[in-house]
């Protein structure tokens, strides 16, 4: 009996895990396709002076909105995960804190934005300033919304909410269209509408259950903040990794220079949903278990995230001629090039990515913030040096460079440190891949099967066999 009980709690969780899977696919497909949706329509009626008007006015914004919230959304998730501190205090604590960080940090930069868009037209300087100061704080606070939700791994809301303002932000461009209204300015105040209104609608709905803890709330937020410091440094320098090309492109060349870089990230993006539906399902699920068995359900994860990204990144580039002729209009061929280098550092990226999130799930962000900042230097550096040669292709490959260079040091540190008894442990391509692909599926919480012989589960029991 005890056996047939076991055997229906893995299958039950396991068809939890395909699920949420399948929800935070589904969530950020919709999201990058409506994110796609939006800049074709700005280069389709616009032109490519536009699109670079538009990817300078977002980039300030969209980098704090990463970075500057000081780690809180992740640190909301690994505290709720732990199950230590009740859901609805953290949730709040997050918000309230958030919100107060997204003010501070919109009061700071704003004097800066005329200075760093100097070669820009008043109205893209004043829609940044619009984003900076209002959508900011807002988008702080919906992201603490989501970390919340992840930690409670209910992943059904957390796509509903990470899709309601790209879709918002989308139907608000199309209808300026339609009106012949669609500029810079009015996509920025269609972006903030956005946010604001999915972020309203939040914090409504959850109102009643969230007030009652209101007396715990500052004492919760000191504990997320000092958690999310741990988070926020290689979270800084990742989204500078991100970010930093477009600020030195928009220092160094032309606005539809710029516009064609930005078109090569959008279709670059492509596979990044495979590793971010990764991440975020495993996440919360690897802060539940032990040390050693979230170690061995990173490897499996690693393995798993091999070919698949391979397989994205290979057709993502070979479609993509037709996507930008199509799609963006045959004078952005030119960004050609430079999507192919950024698709094939992504392959690096990605498996980057799952190793740093895996270990922040066991509590270690070191390895992932040396990583991280050696990559940044490399891409200043080199992205700097490249681009004076080569242009937007030279800024692509110093992508690739630094992004390989994250990797191996992330992987020579797994090995160095032990964590990974022999090479063939990270290997993808064998015999019985299939069976990584559930990945932390396979591993209830403890909580999930608490007081049955599920909850010890040891390492052996997700890894065998794997060095023979």
């Amino acid at each position: 009996m005890g056996s047939v009980v076991q055997y229906l709690t893995i299958e039950s969780v396991r068809n939890r895990i395909r699920t949420d899977y399948i929800l935070t696919f589904g969530g950020l497909a919709i999201s990058q396709v409506a994110v796609a949706l939006s800049g074709i329509l700005i280069a389709r009626f616009l032109g490519p002076a536009a699109k670079g008007d538009a990817a300078a006015m977002q980039w300030i914004p969209s980098t704090l909105a990463i970075a500057g919230a000081l780690g809180l959304p992740q640190a909301a998730a690994f505290e709720i995960s732990r199950d230590r501190i009740s859901k609805e205090a953290v949730t709040l604590a997050a918000i309230w804190s958030s919100l107060l960080v997204g003010l501070v940090e919109s009061a700071l930069v704003l004097p800066f934005i005329p200075w760093l868009l100097a070669l820009y037209d008043h109205s893209v300087v004043l829609a940044t300033c619009l984003l900076v100061l209002i959508a900011l704080p807002v988008q702080f606070v919906h992201a603490a919304l989501l970390g919340a939700a992840q930690g409670m791994q209910r992943f059904a809301q957390y796509n509903l909410l990470s899709v309601v303002p790209f879709i918002g932000y989308l139907g608000a461009g199309i209808v300026l269209q339609l009106g012949n209204a669609l500029s810079v300015p009015s996509l920025a105040l269609s972006y903030t509408l956005a946010y604001l209104a999915a972020t309203l609608a939040q914090l409504i709905v959850g109102r009643r259950r969230l007030v009652r803890h209101g007396k715990a709330v500052w004492t919760i937020a000191r504990r997320l903040l000092r958690r999310g410091v741990t988070f926020f440094i290689p979270d800084l320098i990742r989204v500078l990794i991100l970010k930093v090309d477009l600020l030195i492109l928009i220092r160094m060349v032309a606005s539809d220079r710029v516009g064609y870089y930005s078109v090569a990230v959008a279709l670059s993006l492509i596979p990044n949903i495979v590793v971010a539906a990764l991440e975020k399902v495993s996440f919360p699920k690897l802060a539940a278990q032990s040390r050693d068995l979230s170690m061995t359900l990173l490897v499996r994860q690693f393995r798993a995230a091999q070919p698949v990204l391979l397989i994205a990144v290979s057709v993502t580039a070979l479609c993509s001629p037709l996507m930008i002729r199509v799609l963006y209009g045959a004078e952005f061929m030119p960004a050609l090039a430079a999507t192919v280098l950024l698709l094939v550092g992504k392959i690096a990226w990605g498996l980057g990515r799952i190793v740093d999130n895996g270990l922040r799930g066991v509590g270690s962000t070191a390895p992932g913030t040396y990583a991280n900042a050696t990559a940044l230097c490399i891409l200043i550096a080199g992205g700097i040096a490249l681009t004076r040669l080569w242009g937007i292709r030279g800024m692509a490959l110093a992508h690739v460079l630094s992004q390989l260079a994250s990797l191996a040091f992330l992987v020579i540190f797994l090995w160095r440190s032990g964590e990974v008894a022999c090479w063939k442990k990270l290997h993808g391509f064998r015999r019985g891949w299939p069976d990584d692909v559930m990945l932390v599926g396979d591993a209830p919480n403890s909580r999930d099967v608490e007081g049955s012989d599920m909850a010890d589960l040891s390492p052996s029991w997700a890894d065998q066999d794997v060095c023979r």
